[in-house]
């Protein structure tokens, strides 16, 4: 650029000379400090005029180059921020103007025509600023967070987020009832308990066959035909139809006498409506101010009754009873058992007087002796079963459904006396499938798991024994 494009030309200064103030006396005015008016500005020449108005448009010219150069990603993140910071200014604006109404408010003085009035909840510009900065640190945040995990919108990524926990929670569901049905296995099948339970039934089944062999009992109820036994004193379908006094051998007969013998402690001590009957003396009287058959009549479905007579013999067994008591309760069993068995297995019209059994039953003497020890035995595993919160019961398997058939290792009957206390059946070295004479011993069922629930599940602790065919 040359010198006369900038300040013009000489021909052109001289032609148009311009006047100029005089130095001296602005000089002498400023000096003196006169306020004569105000001094008259010096003519800007017309090369300054031209130099600012090319600066102006090369200046422009260099704004609209460096803003095509911007890449429109970025522009439009510029535009963003910029229509989010008019925003967050008006917000400002807003929160402000709620301060000063609200100070106002404080001071007496009325709001501008208008406006309303507004409690003062609005907080300062300072704290305006750290929620500003919170919040910006929070987006980038969010924004890092949905870059790790490779989502791109964060309402997306909130759906994906809630039908997984959804399914978590449908999984740990699962989970929980798969464990509560293991659990469940685990406590029906109690093997520190079941086999005490087992030990304790093989022990009363050996008394129970010694007494079925006291010569005074043999005499009184085997020596007239079986048929004169009242039905009842044998369970429903133990013994095959075909089957008569005529066809049964000794041992057989014993074996029906000890399922008689069975049968009549089933009712007496292991009636699940009656629990507290293994009790006697004071503690008896106490256990009977407990109508436990009138307070759960569906004790076999309730899950609650288990846990309740659980705790109640936990407490009666508190109040040990005297060495006399006891005595009196096996005295009056061993009574009870006479009259049963004066009235269900004599014929009617006998000549044996019902005391005559009493005295045999409570005299001393090898049939009161054999009758006490599997009282004893009967009222030891009575209060063991039912101080469980499972139901226990003894029960027979209906041999007429399986038709009097049974399979090699059956689960619910066996031959092999010697596993269930039967030592006086027939001898047999496997449990071999083949058709079935009688039932000797029931079976022994728990009803439920160890925490008194699932009360409709059985599991045979003991297999009931029975006496096979001989193979011709």
């Amino acid at each position: 650029m040359t010198r006369s494009a900038l300040f013009g030309s000489r021909d052109d200064a001289d032609a148009s000379p311009r006047p100029r103030p005089s130095r001296s006396r602005t000089f002498d005015r400023e000096a003196r400090g006169q306020e004569d008016g105000p001094a008259t500005s010096r003519p800007r020449p017309r090369s300054v005029h031209l130099v600012d108005d090319r600066l102006r448009e090369k200046l422009e010219r260099e704004e609209r180059e460096h803003q095509t150069c911007v890449p429109i990603g970025e522009y439009e993140t510029l535009m963003n921020r910029k229509e989010y910071y008019k925003d967050y200014v008006k917000k400002l604006e807003a929160h402000i103007e709620q301060t000063q109404t609200a100070s106002r408010a404080k001071q007496g003085t009325r709001p501008a025509p208008g406006r309303e009035d507004r409690p003062d909840q609005s907080p300062s510009l300072a704290e305006l600023g750290k929620q500003h900065e919170a919040l910006l640190r929070h987006f980038h945040d969010t924004n890092a967070f949905l870059r790790a995990v490779g989502k791109k919108d964060l309402k997306q990524a909130e759906l994906d987020w809630a039908r997984d926990i959804e399914r978590s929670a449908q999984t740990e569901n699962q989970l929980k009832r798969l464990q509560e049905e293991v659990l469940t296995a685990v406590d029906r099948f109690d093997p520190n308990f079941d086999s005490m339970a087992i030990e304790k039934f093989k022990l009363l089944n050996g008394a129970v066959g010694k007494l079925s062999k006291a010569k005074e009992l043999t005499k009184l109820v085997l020596t007239d035909p079986l048929i004169e036994w009242d039905r009842s004193v044998l369970w429903k379908d133990s013994v095959a139809p075909p089957l008569s006094q005529e066809k049964l051998s000794e041992s057989e007969k014993k074996l029906l006498l000890r399922q008689v013998i069975w049968k009549f402690f089933s009712a007496k001590l292991f009636d699940r409506s009656t629990p507290f009957a293994s009790y006697g003396g004071s503690v008896g009287e106490l256990a009977a101010s407990f109508p436990f058959d009138r307070l759960f009549p569906d004790h076999e479905t309730n899950d609650n009754a288990g846990k309740w007579r659980s705790v109640t013999i936990r407490q009666l067994n508190a109040h040990p009873e005297s060495d006399d008591e006891k005595k009196e309760l096996g005295r009056q069993l061993a009574l009870d058992f006479a009259a049963f068995t004066h009235k269900r297995l004599l014929p009617p019209g006998t000549k044996v007087a019902v005391e005559d059994v009493e005295r045999a039953a409570t005299e001393k003497g090898d049939f009161k002796k054999r009758l006490d020890e599997a009282i004893n035995q009967a009222l030891g595993l009575s209060r063991l079963l039912m101080g469980e919160r499972a139901a226990f019961a003894l029960k027979s398997p209906s041999l007429k459904d399986i038709k009097f058939t049974k399979e090699e290792d059956d689960d619910f009957i066996t031959a092999l006396g010697h596993t269930v206390g039967v030592v006086d059946g027939a001898d047999v070295e496997s449990d071999v499938a083949g058709k079935i004479r009688l039932m000797g011993s029931p079976m022994l069922v728990k009803c439920g798991d160890a925490g008194g629930k699932n009360l409709d599940q059985e599991t045979v602790v003991v297999r009931a024994f029975v006496v096979m065919e001989e193979a011709t």
